[in-house]
Formats: structure tokens, sequence, C-alpha cells
């Protein structure tokens, strides 16, 4: 008997996730804003167990369908990083492909599925737009979810679209073919290079000739020549050595990884940790990212910055986006980055993931650094967030040790558990001076109660020195009922916090 026309129109995504279920596809629900998955493992708790599903579709009623891709291989057409929009041209692009299932996104792309083969793994890419996604751990959004946009991800053209789920073809030739793709291509070169885009532009430009074999002394030749023709204005001659230098860290030639050491082992950061004071530009605090083993396959082409929001893009050409105010946020960093790549980030030990992530959080801001402008002075914007936090938190001043251990006491309870409707009493004056705990006002200006951005603790350092402000003498210390409360700050004088 012929199975009955499924009209994957009039079904919810509950639904259709157990249509899939029924034919050995294993699915998970994903956000509809983010595309990211909403259990703790990503595509790693994909299931086709029906009870399983129709609990997570209890919990998350307006969840999209995600179908995970271990032996299936999805190439992921987007005509908005550059691939050709219609059929025909990319089967031009590509090559010719069996029939099999397709469905336009709700981005406007186009998703082409097939059966993987066994023992061969795709490339990330094949084509400019044109990225793959296979293996454990990798997902794609499926019809009939909802995109952000409010379009509907739909099979094209498909009768019956579990039929041909279930009958897929192995994947073409072209899928497996290896591309050098867009991590080879230098940057255009046809103008300008305008302030805030010179660092990333010339690291880009150094990283591309490093992997034509260049030397260092012939990387930093040719940028400085860049720097001089195109950067307007040019950056000092010292910076252009420093990125360079950051771009001859990578092995010369077509494989363009991290150098080894002399003992043969990739390079890693410091054992001691990173010391982001030193990073003297977002070349170089990228070229440390990549560096990294925590990211596996992926490499960052750069890190940019649009408002309260941090983009990364891939070498492939994934696109992850992740608020600043959730920067320090290793598993909502994680679930943005998997949603975007398919590729799950490697999770740091337990009691180390607060350190370690925020080191990465630390060098993530600083790659995107130089695509920041600002509207005034960064000692003068810290002014102001001071005594807005002070003012936000009621203007704690407090006169006796009782009124001490109360502020003090609230600052404890903040770092333990940051929350976004109030703001600590992190800015206090105590005495002649004002005081701030940075590491608790940092947490504030993360929050959409401030400025829901994410600030390096070194520049609030030294941007906190200008306005006078030094680490206190000796820690503040109060008890009382046997709860002793021991915290240092930063000092200032009270004229140092003139109100704005």
């Amino acid at each position: 008997m012929t199975a009955p026309k499924r009209d994957f129109d009039s079904l919810t995504p509950a639904q259709a996730a157990l249509a899939y279920a029924r034919i050995g596809l294993r699915v998970l629900p994903v956000a509809r804003e983010s595309k990211r998955p909403l259990t703790a493992h990503g595509a790693h708790d994909a299931t086709s167990d029906e009870a399983t599903i129709r609990a997570c579709w209890k919990r998350w009623p307006q969840a999209n369908v995600g179908i995970a891709l271990d032996g299936l291989v999805v190439v992921d057409v987007d005509p908005r990083n550059g691939a050709p929009a219609d059929r025909d041209e990319i089967a031009a692009t590509l090559g010719p492909w069996p029939e099999t299932a397709e469905a336009i996104t709700g981005g406007g792309g186009r998703h082409l599925y097939f059966r993987a083969r066994d023992g061969l793994q795709p490339p990330r890419a094949v084509a400019q737009g044109i990225d793959i996604k296979s293996g454990p751990g990798a997902y794609v959004v499926a019809p009939p979810s909802v995109h952000a946009n409010g379009r509907r991800y739909a099979w094209d053209g498909l009768a019956d679209p579990i039929e041909a789920l279930r009958t897929l073809p192995a994947a073409p030739n072209w899928v497996y073919r290896r591309t050098s793709g867009p991590r080879d291509a230098a940057p255009d070169d046809a103008g300008p290079i305008p302030e805030g885009l010179r660092n990333i532009t010339l690291f880009k430009l150094g990283c591309a000739l490093r992997r034509r074999g260049l030397s260092r002394a012939g990387i930093e030749a040719a940028l400085l020549a860049e720097n001089a023709e195109r950067c307007q204005p040019p950056l000092p001659e010292d910076e252009v050595r420093r990125i360079a230098a950051s771009c001859a860290r990578y092995r010369a030639g077509a494989g363009g990884g991290p150098k080894p050491d002399e003992e043969g082992q990739q390079a890693k950061p410091p054992a001691g940790g990173i010391d982001a004071a030193r990073i003297t530009s977002p070349g170089e605090a990228l070229a440390i990212l990549n560096a990294l083993t925590i990211w596996k396959t992926i490499r960052w082409a750069e890190w940019k910055r649009r408002g309260d929001t941090l983009i990364g893009v891939t070498e492939a050409g994934e696109e992850v986006r992740i608020s600043a105010r959730r920067l320090l946020i290793f598993d909502h960093c994680a679930g943005e980055i998997m949603a975007a790549t398919g590729v799950a980030i490697e999770r740091p030990r337990k009691g180390m993931i607060r350190t370690v992530w925020g080191q990465v959080a630390e060098l993530i801001h600083q790659a995107a650094s130089g695509d920041v402008v600002r509207t005034a002075p960064p000692e003068e914007e810290l002014r102001q967030d001071l005594v807005r936090c002070w003012q936000m938190a009621g203007e704690p001043a407090p006169e006796t040790s009782e009124e001490l251990y109360r502020v003090l006491a609230e600052l404890r309870g903040y770092v333990r558990k940051p929350h976004e409707e109030t703001a600590p009493p992190a800015v206090f004056k105590w005495g002649p001076c004002w005081h701030v705990r940075l590491d608790v006002f940092r947490l504030w200006l993360s929050t959409p109660l401030a400025a829901a951005r994410f600030t390096s603790i070194d520049h609030l350092q030294a941007h906190a020195a200008l306005l006078g402000f030094k680490p206190h003498h000796q820690a503040l210390q109060v008890q009382q009922a046997g709860d002793r409360i021991r915290m240092r700050t930063w000092s200032a004088p009270l004229e140092a916090l003139d109100e704005v």
C-alpha cells in the first residue's frame, strides 16, 4: 500500500519530529530565535524514542525540530553568504546530484539531504556560501520549523518527504571534494582600509601570505607596504610588525595550523594562563584564539562587534553571534557555536570552567576590539558607568561598620549569583574614598540593566587607574554575628567621581 501523503505545512514541529523518528532519524528540539539546541548536550541528545520526543516538546512546546546528522550529509546552500540562489546555478557550481530530499530554509537557502558514505569525511565547505554538515554532533533545522524572521522551512516539491528521507541516495562525489575554501583567499585589495578594519584586514592578509610560504620578514615587508598604501590613517609601524609576528606563529604553507613547539607538539597558551594585558592587537588575540585546542576543527577568520553583539566568522564562512552580556557563560556560548558550526567545543574540566572560559572570553573581546568605534575616551565612559552603578544601587555610603557589613554581604551574594534585575553596590563611599569592587562591577556591566557589554578586567583596571583608582592599601574587613567578611577593593579620593 502506498503511504498516504503527509502535508508538512499542516504539521507542528512536534508532529514532524515524531514522523522523522518513526523512520529512524534522530531529532532534537532547537530554539526558534537562535537555532540553539535546547538540550544540555545538543545533537548528542538527539533521539528517535517517541516518549522522549513527546516529553521534550511538552517542556518546550514552541521549539523547532532539528535532525541529527550522524550517518547523513546535508549540503547547506546560503545565498546570503555568496552562494547561488538558483538551483541550476548551484548545479553548475557543484555538479549534478541524484534526486533527493531538498528543503527551502527559512532564511531563503536550500538544504540537500544525502546518505553519508562509510569511511569518508567531507570538508566543511565546498564553495563560497556552501557548507557541508555531517557527522556526530552536527544537525540542521528541518521543516516545518519556523525561522526567526517568521518564514517556515519547507520541503521543495516532495509529495512524500518521509519516503524521500527513508530512501536517501548516497552523497555525490563532489561532496567529498577537498577545496582550498575561503581560508586561502586574501582580503580584497581593491580599495582603502578604513579605521576600525585596519588590524583585522592586515592580519588576514598576513595569514594568507603565511599560507603561501612567506617568512616573517616577507610578511612584515608586505604589511608595511599595504599599511602605508591603503590604511586610512596608517597604523604605527610597530603595531604592523606585531601583526606580522602574530601571523608568523602559524606554519608556513597550506596547512596553516599553529606552529609546533620544539618537541613537535601543537603550540599552546602559557601554562599560567593568558596575560591579556600583554596582547597588543586584535590580530594577536585572534592568533592565540586559533592556537587553543578547545575549538577542535574550528578556525576563526575574525571577530567583530556590532552594538552589543559579538560576531565570530569562521574560515569556513560560518557566523556565530553572541550577546556581549552572555560572553562569560560557557554553556550559552558553546550552544551558539555548535548551532552555527555543528562542532561541540571542548568543555573545561570541572572547577575550571569559569577560569578557562574567562580567559577565552578575554581573547574574544580583544580580537573584536579593533572593530569598536568609541564615542568617548574609555576612562570617561568608565567614570559615567561607575557613577550610574552607584546611583542605581541607591547611592550606598555606609557610615558604620554595621552598614558596611550589609554592603559587603550584598556584594558577596552578587558574586555567587549575579542577577539582572538590580544593581549591586559595586561602587560605594566609605570614609574619605570611593571604593569599587571591579569584578562585581564588570559582572553588572554585562547585564541589560547596565550596558549589556563585556569588558576586559585588564581594561577596567587600566582605565580605573587613569581616574585615580588603585588597589586599596588593605582589605576591608567587618564582622557581625560571627560572620566575618574580608574584601579587597580599588579606591580613589572622592573628587575622582564628581557626578556626571
